[in-house]
């Protein structure tokens, strides 16, 4: 029986998967236990070790050296020299991945939930403080263990307009905290934004896809050949 719920509860939209734990107990239990449902719900990341945004521009102000100590990077302290014998590193294409070459071989499915009560987390999104959503001061809230992305992510990059036309970057990652390698969850991006009055937004957001269910998950990691 428990196999057949959770097929059943995989084939639901999101939203409604996480309102049927309350439909009875064996649901309950069935949505708790299940680990497939778990990572449809973005409760639990699944097994790829978490991302980060790679942009050669913050590669060259060593903004990765904590990322890249929790993770096995080959190109880890491989500077070049640029002109006037500033240390620089090689140019290479922005994206979401785990080192400087790990181009095209992730997809990003960004968390639909999270996305209604934070634009942000959209590709053209924004976050403009006093557009707080309601249920935001609910500790409960289920929200706040969703993981932003799968896979996850322990690096982002935020801008915030400071003045116009200048802008200033703040990094938020899960580095410090119990769990080095963990995603960013929906608690850690309202930690960060919450009581901000400044319009932010996140670098690279524009790459992630749309999530349309749990069938996305065996879609993550890019085949060669994929469209």
């Amino acid at each position: 029986m428990f196999e057949i719920l959770e097929q059943v509860m995989l084939y639901l939209p999101m939203q409604t998967m996480l309102l049927a734990a309350g439909v009875c107990t064996r649901w309950r239990d069935v949505s708790r236990d299940s680990r497939a449902i778990r990572r449809a719900l973005f409760l639990e990341p699944v097994p790829i070790e978490p991302l980060g945004y790679m942009d050669w521009e913050f590669d060259a102000k060593d903004h990765y050296q904590a990322f890249w100590e929790l993770t096995d990077n080959p190109e880890r302290n491989k500077p070049i020299c640029g002109e006037l014998g500033l240390k620089t590193h090689v140019r290479y294409l922005a994206h979401w991945g785990r080192t400087r070459t790990d181009v095209n071989k992730y997809r990003v499915f960004v968390n639909p939930l999270l996305a209604k009560l934070f634009p942000i987390l959209s590709p053209t999104g924004t976050w403009n403080g006093p557009d707080i959503p309601p249920g935001m001061q609910n500790r409960e809230a289920s929200w706040r263990k969703m993981l932003l992305t799968q896979p996850p992510v322990a690096l982002i990059f935020i801008k915030c307009s400071r003045v116009e036309r200048v802008w200033e970057l703040h990094m938020l990652h899960t580095f410090h905290t119990d769990s080095p390698v963990s995603g960013l969850s929906g608690r850690h991006l309202w930690h960060r934004l919450g009581g901000e009055s400044k319009r932010m937004w996140i670098t690279g957001s524009e790459h992630w896809e749309e999530y349309r269910g749990a069938e996305d998950l065996e879609r993550i990691i890019i085949e060669e050949g994929d469209a």
